[in-house]
Parts: structure tokens; sequence; C-alpha cells
């Protein structure tokens, strides 16, 4: 919903009302992920990388909430909700090949 309808307020007011949907479902989803991943306990991850999951998911919607402050700013703090998730993802996904990089590597015997 947000590529197919802009979210200029110049167009008509129930195409910038799809586009303000389609992201508050995508923000407020990916964030609520990220948080998801931090309350889990039983992933045993450790204590920084959950703490750090919990706050990228509460700080993300909360740049959504101020992105009503003001239309000139509004852009920005919609960005800090769609950049929360991501930087949450580029450090998850450093993390896990750091992981796979300490772990020595496990050849199996292939019979062909």
């Amino acid at each position: 919903m947000i590529g197919t309808f802009h979210g200029s307020p110049e167009g008509a007011s129930y195409v910038l009302a799809l586009h303000l949907v389609g992201a508050l479902i995508g923000v407020l989803s990916a964030n609520a992920l990220v948080f998801m991943a931090g309350r889990v306990k039983n992933l045993d991850l450790p204590r920084p990388y959950r703490v750090f999951s919990m706050t990228v998911g509460v700080l993300g919607p909360l740049g959504v909430l101020g992105a009503g402050i003001s239309e000139s700013t509004a852009g920005a703090f919609e960005r800090g909700g769609v950049y929360s998730w991501l930087l949450w993802s580029v450090v998850t996904g450093v993390l896990l090949l750091a992981s796979n990089l300490r772990r020595p590597a496990v050849v199996e015997n292939v019979v062909a």
C-alpha cells in the first residue's frame, strides 16, 4: 500500500489515508516482531541483544507517534519508525554471521 498510494498531502485525501494505513501496519508489525524477539527468553539470546531488541521495538512506534507533531517533520519521524527495525535487522545479521564464523566448520561425508 505504501508504494502504490503516494503519501503526499497534495493528493487526494483517501490516497494519503491508504498510504498512512499501509505504513502504520508495516511499521507496527515490524517493530512488534523486533520487540517480541527480545522478550522470548527460551531462545537463549544474550541479555544485551534482548535489551537492544526491546528498546528498538519500543522506539520505532514512538517515532511514528512523533510524526503527528508537525507536518514538516513527519517524514523524519516516520523514517525513525522504519529505520529502527532495519537497524535491528543489520545488527541481527552481523551477530549471526559473527557467531557462524566462530564455529568450526562441519564436514559431512556424502556417499554418491
